[in-house]
Order: C-alpha cells, then structure tokens, then sequence
C-alpha cells in the first residue's frame, strides 16, 4: 500500500542539543497509525560523520512516546536517514519529532522529516491518467504479521536499530569488577569487566518498555585468557529458565576484541511485575573458567510485539478490500460544534439543519431566524407573504 505522507518540514538545524525538525496535528476526526522519517544532510550541509549514537524522541499531545529517547547508532556517513517506531495517534493530537547528534561539530545540518500515516486508504490513479471511467481506491488489508515485518525491516538494519543500554539491575553474583555497568553504553575502550579464579556468573538487565519485543543483543569485548569460554543466555519469562543463545571463546593478551550478535525471542522480556526487563547472562562452569570477562559496550534491539501488533489489528479490522465500514458508534466522532453563521461545510450543514426542526427558531411576516445555544441570531432568512410564501437565503 502507498503511504500517505501527512507533514514534511525542511530546516537547517542546530542538533547538538535536542531540536525539534517537525510539528504537526495529523488528523483531526480519526484515530491513525503514524511513523517519522528524518533525513540528515543534503550533500552541502551534512553530517560530520564522527557517527555515534544519536537520538529521536517523538511526543503525542504533550506525552513522550517510549521508549525515550529512541538511540540510533549511526556509522560514518555524512548523509543518513533515521526512522521512528510506528505510533498511534488519537484524533486532533498534536505530534512532534526531536533530533539530537553525539557530536559537537553538527551545528548547521539540512534536516527533512516526513510524519507518515501508515493504515490510510491511498488514492493511486485517476480516470484520466490511466483511461478508467473512475477514480481507483486501493486498500490494504493490514495485519499483525504485516506490521510486524514493517517494524521489522527498520530494525533488522545494523545502522538503523532501536536500542537500549544495560540498566542498574545488572547484577554481578561472582566475580570482582572493574568499572560498573555505566561503561558499557558507549564503545570507547573502557571496560566493565568481571575477573575471577574460577566460575565466572553475571547478568546485565536492559529495560525496553511495555509492548515491546526484543530482537537481539549486540556485544563487543573480549574473553580471556585463550581457550576460555563463557556460555551467552538469556532469561525465559515463559519457562522460568535460561536459555543458552550462544558463547564467546577466550583469547590471548593483545588480541582485537570481538563483536558478536545474538538472537533473542518474545519470550526472552518480562511481562510480570518486571515489564519489558530483558536479561542477558555470562557464565561459565569449573570445565570452562573464564579469568576474565571485558564488556566495552553491550546492546539490546527492539521492537514492537506481536500482541501490541495484534491489538491495533482489532482497532483496524472494518478495513476491506471494498472500502471502509462503519462501526454502529462511529459517526458519533463527528463534533457537532454548532455554526457561527451560515453553514460552509458538510459537517455544518448537517448540524445546522438539526438544529432548525429542533432548536430555538422565530417566525414572523417578515423574518425567520435560528439561534445559537447562547440566544444569539445564527441566522436570518427574508420572509415574503403572498399568492405563494417565499423564504430567501440565510444570513
């Protein structure tokens, strides 16, 4: 299905500090289902390609949309483009999109950013473009799994992911740190690392919020010494167990660190007490030892669930192939604000004949006027008594 671009707002931006690059109200009668595209650098006033990890913080009449901030980690591109998580947005609610860089030398970027409406009816083609003797509406049927994959797409990419970094639940059950936690958000060479003599236990805690699903952790350090391994698991919320999803092999002193991704589950998240906790463990048995565990930075990927998905599929399930139905309740959205004057639009034309079999109206030889809630005239008509009565335009 084409999507339906609501705003588009083109700038030269200060981003060194948190900016907002859009501000719009995207439908004023209905509920949509909306994502932000944000372009950077236009081939003169571009990036300045240090990279890092950047943020984009959207809000819905006022609220902060979470997770936030959304932490983009980009590469050495001068020119990229940033996307947000697709969100509701609840009728005649403002929305905007922030931007904020890593890097001090970003203070005069070309930004574009798009707000997009994802579950809207498009209008492809006219009669008179493609010979058709009416316009043609396409639809699209949408559904949990093609949501999901959308959402999927923007995350499976490498530059692109939604992240998170390790919280203050980490917990360390044996072993003697260096450095906490804190130093694995940001990969600079400062190492959060755990020795020990002999078995190695200790699990690093991300919080990725309510309606969520983790897609991966991404780890970056070094086991050591050679021919020491340490077993990767994650938590399971469904079977109350932990779930081996991979392992790190020790190396020698002066080796590169390693980079190494690992896949996670809708099981691997918490939706207890503990909502949205992902919990990623480094062990190792008296077979194994590991003498030494360094973490430079450590990541967990994000994405909407399948019952969070599944849950706006109801809300979106009178879209056919055909067109649009109604629900028994839904014109009652319609705001039947009455008229200052004359009607001039559809909606007030409806409401304002309502209101003149059932609301306050005078009638003499000369006039007929309706009237506001308030008592005052809305509108007068010129009466002519005669053979035939006649009633002119309102007024």
């Amino acid at each position: 299905m084409p999507l339906q671009i609501l705003d588009t707002e083109n700038a030269d931006r200060n981003l060194t500090s948190k900016v907002t690059v859009l501000t719009d109200t995207p439908v004023a009668s209905e509920h949509a289902l909306c994502q932000a595209l944000v372009m950077l650098g236009d081939g003169s006033k571009n990036l300045d390609g240090s990279g890092g990890d950047f943020e984009l913080t959207v809000t819905v009449d006022g609220q902060t949309a979470q997770p936030a901030p959304q932490v983009v980690t980009f590469g050495t591109e001068v020119r990229a483009t940033v996307w947000s998580t697709p969100f509701p947005v609840p009728s005649n609610k403002e929305v905007t999109v922030a931007v904020k860089s890593p890097n001090g030398a970003d203070t005069d970027v070309d930004v574009t950013a798009h707000l997009f409406r994802l579950d809207s009816p498009v209008v492809l083609a006219d009669a008179a473009t493609h010979g058709g003797s009416t316009a043609t509406l396409e639809v699209e049927s949408l559904t949990a799994e093609s949501i999901t994959a959308r959402a999927s797409t923007g995350l499976a990419d490498s530059a692109m992911a939604i992240n998170t970094t390790a919280t203050s639940d980490t917990v360390v059950t044996t072993g003697s740190e260096t450095l906490t936690y804190t130093a694995t958000a940001v990969a600079d060479g400062s190492y959060h690392e755990v020795a020990v003599d002999g078995t190695i236990d200790m699990y690093y805690a991300f919080q990725i919020g309510e309606n969520t699903s983790p897609t991966s952790v991404k780890w970056r350090g070094y086991v050591q010494t050679e021919g020491d391994k340490v077993e990767v698991s994650a938590w399971n919320s469904v079977d109350g167990a932990w779930d081996q999803i991979g392992e790190i092999d020790g190396v020698g002193a002066g080796l590169p660190v390693s980079e190494r991704t690992f896949d996670l589950t809708d099981e691997h998240v918490s939706t207890g007490g503990t909502t949205g906790l992902v919990l990623l463990r480094f062990s190792s048995d008296g077979g194994d030892v590991a003498t030494n565990l360094a973490t430079d930075r450590v990541l967990c990927g994000y994405m909407p669930s399948k019952a969070a998905v599944a849950a706006l599929q109801t809300d979106l399930d009178t879209i056919t192939d055909d067109g649009v139905d109604l629900t028994a309740t839904g014109l009652d959205a319609i705001a039947t604000t009455e008229p200052s004057g004359v009607a001039g639009t559809f909606r007030e034309m409806v409401v304002q004949t309502w209101r003149r079999f059932f609301k306050a109206t005078t009638a003499t030889a000369t006039e007929l006027k309706t009237y506001k809630d308030d008592d005052s005239v809305a509108t007068t008509q010129v009466v002519s008594e005669g053979t035939t009565d006649s009633i002119g335009d309102a007024s």
